[in-house]
């Protein structure tokens, strides 16, 4: 996400089950300590199991992991029944915001005149099934409908999730349809390597194999806008996209390329090394357009992040530091930095609260959000959230120029806002 969705904010979420509304100042702090998907054997992204709840254990969260060569895992496909689950979540949300910030009163003659109010509410539903048969095919869907306010009516059911896995002589795994995979290693600022994300909003096939020491995957994917634009059979109408990774000695590699007939060419290469406790990572990444081959023009352009994990302590921290720098930006001050701390669990009012809190500023227009929360699971399939993101900046800058959203389908506009959601949710 570019930017935090509300300048002043505090937050109070109440969920059942994993499937809960989580707070999007938590979701960047928890992707730093998640691990990007390597696209070789994984479940859905988006389908929650039914023990990813808080168990009140503190376990140290898992750090960044280094890419492990090898290839496809044929061991993990063993065949299992036809399953179904799925999820139903509600929430409220009211808040205020600030018009203009800092306010010298004016000829405000009301409250109204300075702040704008709101309230909204949300719903929403998703069936997942998934099914291997045999070990070498599997199948998984999930649809999902949610509340439109204005309407009072709900959406056509919609697929989220289809795609068929199938292993080709135990080495070659596709897998064709509508999916969501990540590639790339930012997290805390951006994912700029991430060149495949479009495919979760449309359809793909993927392919992975090892090779020697490593694992190849190859990407074809499209978007529904893409093939109405150009034709379903237009080369235009498709991406392609290219990742190799193995580990030479404790030093985890890999490389990417991305290609689409109507974008700059766009490439990566990042590398990972491990010292004790720490994971300290490099990564580029480049776009570049082509008047003949190897002649590039000036849409250049250079990502290049620097991202140090650390991992230690009894009980566990975690804690990750991100520094981007993009070339585009002028005076050479496309620079910006970040970190995200999560701290081990203290126990207060009768549970056991897991701190955690993330910075972020940009060098450019001085601009940047803090956000510092608390979790817990109070009871048996109900947890709550507090957190409290803040932007600071001028106006209309990098990190303060997004509406408050109350995580419910309504948003406002303002400079400074407050902002309070109830979520429960239901997983089965």
């Amino acid at each position: 996400m570019r930017f935090r969705p509300c300048v002043l904010s505090l937050v109070f979420l109440v969920a059942t089950g994993p499937a809960a509304l989580r707070i999007s100042a938590f979701e960047d702090i928890d992707d730093m300590f998640d691990d990007p998907d390597q696209g070789i054997i994984e479940d859905d992204d988006d389908t929650p199991g039914p023990d990813d709840t808080d168990n009140g254990v503190d376990e140290a969260p898992a750090r960044p992991q280094r890419p492990a060569a090898g290839g496809i895992d044929l061991e993990a496909l063993t065949t299992s029944p036809t399953s179904f689950s799925g999820s139903v979540s509600a929430g409220l949300g009211a808040g205020i915001a600030l018009i203009e910030w800092p306010w010298d009163g004016g000829d405000a003659e009301s409250v109204s005149d300075y702040a704008n109010w709101i309230a909204g509410y949300s719903m929403s539903s998703t069936l997942r099934v998934d099914s291997r048969p045999r070990g070498h095919i599997r199948f998984s869907g999930a649809l999902s409908t949610s509340l439109n306010p204005g309407s009072m009516s709900f959406s056509a059911p919609s697929v989220s999730t289809l795609f068929i896995d199938y292993t080709l002589a135990d080495t070659v795994l596709f897998r064709l349809g509508r999916f969501s995979t990540t590639w790339g290693l930012g997290r805390i600022l951006g994912n700029t390597a991430n060149f495949v994300s479009e495919a979760s909003g449309g359809a793909a096939v993927r392919a992975t194999v090892p090779v020697a020491r490593g694992t190849a995957t190859g990407m074809i994917f499209s978007q529904g806008s893409w093939a109405s634009t150009y034709g379903a059979e237009d080369p235009r109408a498709f991406a392609y996209a290219a990742q190799f990774e193995t580990t030479i000695g404790s030093v985890a590699t890999g490389i990417a390329l991305r290609r689409r007939v109507t974008e700059p060419w766009k490439s990566a290469v990042h590398a990972t090394a491990g010292f004790g406790d720490f994971d300290l990572t490099v990564e580029a990444t480049n776009s570049w357009g082509f008047t003949a081959p190897f002649f590039p023009e000036d849409e250049f352009s250079l990502s290049l992040l620097t991202q140090l994990a650390w991992t230690g302590g009894d009980p566990a921290w975690v804690v990750g530091v991100e520094h981007r720098y993009d070339s585009t930006a002028p005076d050479f001050m496309g620079h910006r930095f970040g970190t995200a701390v999560r701290m081990p669990q203290v126990s207060a009012l009768g549970n056991r609260w897991r701190p955690s809190v993330q910075w972020r500023h940009d060098i450019a227009d001085h601009s940047g959000d803090v956000t510092a929360g608390l979790s817990a699971t109070v009871a048996r399939d109900l947890s709550v959230s507090i957190g409290l993101p803040v932007q600071y900046g001028p106006p209309s800058s990098f990190y303060r120029s997004a509406p408050l959203s109350l995580g419910t389908a309504v948003s406002m506009d303002g400079v400074a806002a407050v902002g309070l959601i109830a979520q429960v949710s239901f997983s089965y």
